[in-house]
């Protein structure tokens, strides 16, 4: 009898369990529906999306194992999952030289296709995040670094996010000595510590270039209109709200006030990245070329502003991508918030993020071409 009502007891608890799993996990799909200012904390199931699914898989396993009907609850909520898991993790096939020019190298090097375009996009932290993991002695240290492995990865437009120098008035000159003969657009805040913001960089012609100032932020985006080989294209260069938040204090002192502090940066954060995204988004459907979104949207996949950017477009990852697609350092083998989104006539040739430790983020590099039609 009593084991009757401990394995009675267990099933309900299971179920219990299982209910909430599933439910936090639906929870996390419907976030990319619901505008953040209607239900803000909705964001962060869809920041937890990764784990919910490994959660979810674990309370299958365990039902399964207790033979129990409730398998059919954690069942129900991985569906989600089938459609939005390769925005984490990609099985895609290297690229392999074909033998007739298309394809020359299967990593994100040298490409031979007629209209191809090598894209980058990297938040470089200031060139300061890489002080306490490389030993670098400066910013102007780390910058030399990051620049070496620009030119390393050869791109051909390359957005960079949190680019700093001491002087604004500095920028065009210390771009043109990196990069001699190529284009650039750039726009910077200055505060004590000298200016920072977007630039991006061409080898090809730059016919138009414009900016976006978010309200109340010190986050932007920029774009220019490039002549590739093929056509005219606009590439924008965003990087939109950050959480502003140091995980390492919080978990250091659980403070209340602290707690409270973090509370609120997490709710404006969030708040603000889809107005901001709907500015890029106007901007996008006024466009007279073809568009490429890239930069630091400070947002995963599964959420609001991405599927906002990422309707009728295609994403680099998804499409040439291998492996987890972890760009952001710090939290996680999941974290995904760098991108380069592209229209849906054309294709990705190949993607890379190379793990380097100048920044805390990862570059995010793609060779774009048109589809043959």
């Amino acid at each position: 009898m009593v084991q009757k009502r401990h394995g009675l007891l267990l099933g309900i608890v299971s179920t219990a369990i299982m209910l909430l799993c599933g439910g936090a996990l639906w929870l996390s799909w419907f976030s990319m529906y619901i505008h953040p200012e209607k239900a803000w904390g909705l964001t962060l199931f869809g920041l937890l999306f990764p784990l919910l699914v490994l959660l979810n898989i674990l309370m299958l396993i365990w039902a399964i194992a207790l033979r129990s009907r409730s398998a059919v609850i954690p069942l129900l909520a991985l569906i989600p999952a089938f459609f939005l898991s390769g925005r984490y993790i990609q099985f895609n096939k290297a690229p392999e030289a074909t033998g007739n020019g298309e394809i020359v190298s299967g990593k994100a090097g040298k490409v031979a296709v007629d209209g191809a375009v090598k894209v980058l996009t990297w938040n470089v932290g200031k060139f300061s995040a890489a002080k306490k993991s490389t030993g670098l002695d400066s910013w102007q240290t780390c910058a030399d670094s990051v620049f070496t492995a620009l030119r390393k990865m050869s791109p051909d437009v390359i957005c960079l996010q949190e680019f700093h120098l001491d002087k604004a008035s500095r920028i065009n000159d210390f771009l043109k000595a990196k990069y001699p003969g190529w284009e650039q657009t750039s726009y910077t805040y200055t505060n004590t510590s000298g200016c920072y913001g977007c630039v991006i960089l061409s080898r090809f012609p730059i016919l138009g270039k414009g900016k976006f100032d978010f309200s109340h932020s010190s986050n932007l985006a920029i774009y220019a209109d490039i002549e590739t080989p093929s056509q005219r294209l606009r590439v924008y260069n965003c990087h939109f709200e950050s959480y502003s938040i140091s995980p390492e204090r919080l978990i250091a002192s659980l403070d209340s006030s602290l707690v409270r502090e973090t509370e609120n940066k997490l709710k404006h954060s969030i708040m603000r990245r889809p107005s901001q995204a709907q500015l890029i988004a106007d901007d996008i459907d006024a466009s007279p070329y073809d568009v490429i979104v890239t930069g630091d949207f400070n947002e995963n996949p599964v959420s609001y502003t991405y599927r906002m950017l990422a309707g009728g477009r295609k994403d680099a990852f998804v499409e040439a991508g291998r492996g987890l697609g972890q760009t952001y350092a710090k939290m996680g083998p999941f974290l995904r918030i760098d991108y380069v989104l592209f229209p849906k006539d054309w294709k990705a040739l190949d993607y890379a993020c190379p793990k380097l430790k100048l920044s805390d983020h990862y570059p995010v590099a793609t060779t774009l071409a048109p589809q043959k039609k």
